[in-house]
């Protein structure tokens, strides 16, 4: 399968609706972030997920990650792996999973927008300790995130768009009232 390089990841961004992403070493030891876009869709890039989401960051909040993990902690009370608020057209949501601050094979993304209705349609196996979730369009990821932490991180995202809502009704409530 063709890697995409960093320079590409912009132009990838605007093109495709990502759902998650994972990442991995291939065989010369470089590590690959897998992007899981919606309708089948896998893309490799040879960029760190961290600095896609950073990217992702900065096209659609106009910030990076960092200054969007403030505003998030601001909002919700939480200190490690913070989720992130989008500003896309979709108002997407980011939940960090695994290692994510440095980047190896157990850094997991996940936009809460693409899971499969609701989080309880993951599938955890007891034995191997991998839980599968189904994306929104179908694809089945597995992945060695337990499923109690899912489940806590799924929490704050959830958390998180419900203070967001809350804030847009209280918006437009006020300018139903201006007019």
């Amino acid at each position: 399968m063709e890697y995409f390089k960093s320079k590409d990841i912009v132009v990838l961004i605007k093109k495709y609706e990502i759902m998650a992403i994972d990442c991995f070493y291939d065989e010369m030891g470089a590590l690959i972030s897998k992007l899981y876009c919606l309708d089948n869709n896998e893309i490799l890039v040879d960029i760190k997920p961290s600095k896609i989401i950073n990217t992702i960051c900065e096209i659609y909040n106009n910030d990076d990650y960092i200054s969007c993990s403030k505003k998030t902690k601001k909002i919700i009370l939480c200190d490690k792996k913070i989720p992130v608020f989008i500003n896309d057209d979709y108002g997407s949501i980011w939940l960090p999973f695994g290692t994510t601050n440095n980047d190896t094979d157990g850094s997991f993304w996940l936009n809460m927008n693409y899971i499969s209705i609701n989080p309880h349609t993951a599938k955890a196996d007891k034995k191997t300790k991998r839980l599968t979730l189904i994306l929104e369009d179908g694809q089945k990821l597995e992945l060695d995130i337990n499923y109690k932490n899912f489940m806590l991180k799924w929490g704050e995202g959830a958390a998180l768009k419900y203070e967001i809502d809350k804030s847009k009704r209280r918006i437009i409530a006020q300018n139903h009232f201006n007019y």
